[in-house]
């Protein structure tokens, strides 16, 4: 089990794993306040913070888009729930993404958990945060895998990196073509 405290507009999750950052953070338990320095707070508590931005929290839908083959177009949902996500990415023939493709490969569908790690400042000046979203299925998966990402959170928009051929590479810049807004 897991104790979930809101801190700085975040979800603190108290879990094995996560990512550590170089910030104090004040956790409340037992009624008692709590001060844990992330370098050191696994010592002092047995766990690593996770952090879970509550922003990052709901539906997510891009704007319609050429797609990677270069000939159809998409448009890509992402859910997060929790540390859990799922994606769903539908292939159309126009570009104004109203005719659904038939063609092999017309839809991708993805699930598992992710993270949030540290800021990273981009090559634009903006922080942006890393992502891992860790496959657990989805299309043409044999094996889980770790798809290492950044994502730039508006008030009600995402922007997710520029992602290479390498998956298991971090983008340094985001994709300014392709935005999410909340649903």
């Amino acid at each position: 089990s897991s104790e979930v405290f809101e801190v700085q507009g975040c979800t603190e999750r108290v879990v094995r794993g996560g990512h550590w950052h170089n910030l104090m953070y004040f956790l409340r338990s037992s009624n008692r306040l709590r001060t844990v320095d992330l370098d050191t707070g696994n010592e002092y508590t047995g766990f690593r913070l996770a952090r879970t931005p509550t922003k990052l929290q709901g539906d997510w839908t891009s704007n319609c888009l050429l797609s990677s083959d270069g000939v159809r177009y998409d448009i890509v949902n992402y859910v997060f729930r929790s540390n859990n996500f799922s994606s769903f990415t539908q292939k159309y023939t126009d570009s104004n993404c109203t005719s659904v493709s038939t063609a092999s490969g017309h839809s991708e569908t993805y699930s598992g958990t992710y993270s949030i790690g540290s800021d990273v400042t981009l090559s634009s000046g903006l922080t942006a945060s890393e992502l891992d979203l860790n496959i657990e299925q989805g299309t043409n998966i044999d094996s889980a895998k770790t798809v290492k990402q950044i994502v730039y959170l508006g008030s009600n928009y995402m922007y997710l990196g520029k992602q290479g051929a390498d998956t298991a590479i971090r983008p340094i810049d985001f994709n300014a073509n392709k935005v999410f807004t909340k649903n």
